[in-house]
């Protein structure tokens, strides 16, 4: 079996999405639109990374009965999906999203997620880079310790309601890369007690929305700005479809500074229209990264 480059871990969903013309954190407002489709921190990415060609393992739980069509779709992706369990109990993990198409609220049905517990067995061959978002953080840890892979921490929202402060710093002594938005890289170094200028074990990918991306890079600080969307369908997804950007550039042998610049490209373009409807090329990706690198790096 050749090796794979990643083996990512997180969330397979299915989105239920809520469309409403303002977000309402109480009382009652109109739903414009409700629509089901494929989704979460994992689903997101191996849609978009599986049409740009990537090489990697998903790694996940899933209902088989609330999920079935979501595998085979992956599966028609050409998505190698033999390291995605599924159990014949339940449903889910199901996310139930209020969005304005510009700001999101989420609440999510873990189902098989809630009890899942992966072990460094499970995994099916070596990789040169391992990625862990959302998920269960104890054996997560207990995977990227056994592990020579190069380790991203990348939580997500899940920072604040699943990880001690002890975890945290178990990981961070591990990773290699730790990527996020700015309010989760802020809970992180908080935690270390830190700043981004003074971290110096690992490297720092952080998300900075409809402006770009900051990369912490060996010692050196880059921004790279974002790319302005044709149109925005929906932000759902963008971060995801960032970081299969991002790891699709660094398989191509990429430099890390070229991985954000297609990380942000990848974003723009798949906000564009829903996710599954991506269908951009690396070769068109990277003829966009080679035009844009001067005038996207600063």
């Amino acid at each position: 079996m050749p090796m794979k480059f990643l083996a990512y871990f997180g969330h397979m969903n299915i989105d239920i999405t809520i469309g409403v013309g303002r977000i309402v954190t109480e009382g009652t407002t109109m739903a414009s639109t409700i629509r089901r489709q494929f989704g979460g921190t994992l689903g997101n990415f191996s849609i978009i990374a599986s049409k740009l060609g990537l090489n990697f393992h998903p790694y996940t739980v899933v209902s088989s009965r609330s999920h079935a069509a979501f595998i085979n779709y992956l599966k028609s992706l050409g998505t190698d999906v033999s390291t995605i369990e599924t159990v014949d109990t339940g449903e889910g993990p199901e996310c139930y999203i209020i969005s304005d198409r510009k700001e999101q609220a989420a609440y999510i049905l873990q189902g098989p997620m809630d009890s899942w517990n992966p072990s460094p067995a499970i995994l099916k061959d070596t990789y040169e880079y391992m990625h862990f978002s959302t998920g269960p953080p104890i054996p997560y840890m207990g995977i990227a310790s056994s592990s020579r892979s190069k380790i991203t921490f990348d939580p997500s929202q899940e920072i604040t309601y699943k990880y001690s402060p002890e975890l945290v710093k178990a990981f961070t002594r591990k990773c290699n890369i730790i990527m996020g938005n700015r309010k989760e890289i802020g809970i992180i170094l908080s935690i270390l007690g830190t700043s981004l200028e003074k971290r110096n074990t690992f490297d720092v990918i952080m998300t900075e929305g409809a402006t770009g991306a900051t990369g912490y890079i060996g010692g050196r600080k880059y921004f790279v700005s974002s790319v302005k969307a044709e149109k925005i369908y929906d932000t759902v997804g963008a971060g995801d479809s960032f970081r299969a950007g991002f790891y699709t550039a660094l398989y191509r042998n990429l430099s890390m500074v070229d991985a954000i610049i297609s990380g942000n490209i990848v974003s723009s373009l798949a906000i564009s229209q829903p996710i599954t409807q991506f269908n951009h090329t690396w070769k068109e990706i990277y003829e966009m990264i080679k035009e844009k690198r001067e005038v996207m790096v600063h």
